[in-house]
């Protein structure tokens, strides 16, 4: 939107004069308006729709009359509409009339009044302006090209901020057992949040400002890994029920392949995040299953050297089972044989992570 000011010598005044006040009246097919044109510099696919209206009258401090007129333009500022919505973009825009007359457009006159319209949501600035006129066509032709760069938005900032909540929600999902209530809870909530603000993120680069389109397909990647964690968690709600696993056997096999990895066996083997939370009900009955965060739950009383003997006998025989004999994971509970595909679940959905956002922030 800009503002243009500009005088008409050529206008036929019905002068009348009352008590020393000369009055003025005009009609307004007499007023002279230029046909102002605009167009974006670079490939758009909107150029110079717009139209002018609030033509005003004023006189002038050396008592020239001026008409004063605002002009909206509709012009498309991106040469590509998927780039990155954070990236300070450069606009270069020109005003123009190919109908410049020196007595009636004056260079004097004009204000610089630029305003960016609330539906472009983004903040601007002005980093260039020109004027010129150009004699070399059949008519002067009066130019105004001005550079606008568009600033990152606060409300983007808003956006990026709750999709890294979004990615670390499902990132800590996979450190509770599936057994539990926090679990179930985390994965419904993170499933209602991500269908609720994919859909957000679609609209709003629909109808706002098409290049939060990456924002969105980033978070259409992450509901789709949400819903795997949901179905994961159904489908281990019901194995749970089972007096036995009965766990397919490649599964089974990828299990005790895992565990049996010198390389990630630490990692596959770690504990599962718990306290002392209603929420949270580890089972507390004692099973044999191998793993370092599942332990028999038992209270004897013994002799302290008794203990201290027994835990070095303990630790021998941990180090026997690791280098020998295996724990079969059709004799662990579901929960547990759970925890090295968790692990490795984690590492999955980080890697996927890292690079959607690396594809967002360098393509």
């Amino acid at each position: 939107m800009t503002g243009k000011q500009w005088y008409d010598a050529y206008l036929h005044w019905n002068k009348k004069e009352h008590d020393k006040i000369h009055t003025l009246t005009v009609s307004d097919e007499d007023i002279w308006t230029p046909k102002l044109s605009a167009k974006s510099l670079l490939k758009s696919r909107v150029q110079g729709l717009g139209s002018c209206y609030q033509t005003k009258c004023h006189l002038s401090s050396d008592g020239e009359v001026i008409y004063s007129m605002v002009c909206t333009f509709e012009i498309d500022c991106l040469d590509d509409s998927g780039h990155w919505a954070f990236e300070t973009k450069g606009c270069p825009l020109r005003i123009f009339t190919p109908e410049y007359d020196i007595n009636q457009l004056s260079l004097f006159h004009f204000q610089r009044r630029l305003s960016y319209s609330v539906a472009g949501v983004m903040p601007y600035k002005i980093i260039s302006f020109q004027m010129a006129i150009v004699n070399n066509t059949v008519n002067p032709e009066f130019r105004m090209d001005i550079v606008v760069e568009r600033m990152i938005g606060p409300h983007l900032v808003v956006f990026l901020v709750f999709i890294i909540v979004l990615i670390a929600l499902n990132l800590l999902i996979t450190w509770f057992r599936v057994d539990t209530s926090v679990r179930g809870v985390m994965t419904v909530t993170s499933l209602a949040l991500h269908v609720v603000y994919t859909a957000i993120l679609f609209w709003y680069s629909n109808t706002k400002m098409e290049p939060a389109l990456g924002m969105a397909n980033l978070m259409l990647g992450s509901l789709l890994i949400t819903a795997g964690l949901a179905g994961q968690l159904a489908y281990s709600s019901k194995m749970a029920k089972k007096e036995s696993i009965s766990a397919p056997r490649i599964l089974q096999l990828i299990h005790r392949t895992i565990t049996k990895n010198a390389a990630v066996k630490p990692f596959v083997k770690l504990s599962y995040i718990s306290w002392d939370n209603p929420l949270v009900k580890p089972t507390t009955e004692p099973v044999d299953t191998g793993m370092t965060n599942h332990v028999a739950a038992s209270v004897t009383q013994s002799d302290p050297q008794d203990t201290i003997e027994n835990n070095e006998i303990s630790d021998d025989d941990d180090e026997e089972d690791d280098v020998g004999e295996e724990t079969d994971p059709a004799k662990l509970q579901w929960a547990v044989f759970m925890q090295p595909f968790d692990r490795i679940a984690f590492c999955g959905i980080a890697i996927v992570y890292v690079v959607m956002l690396l594809v967002l922030f360098l393509a």
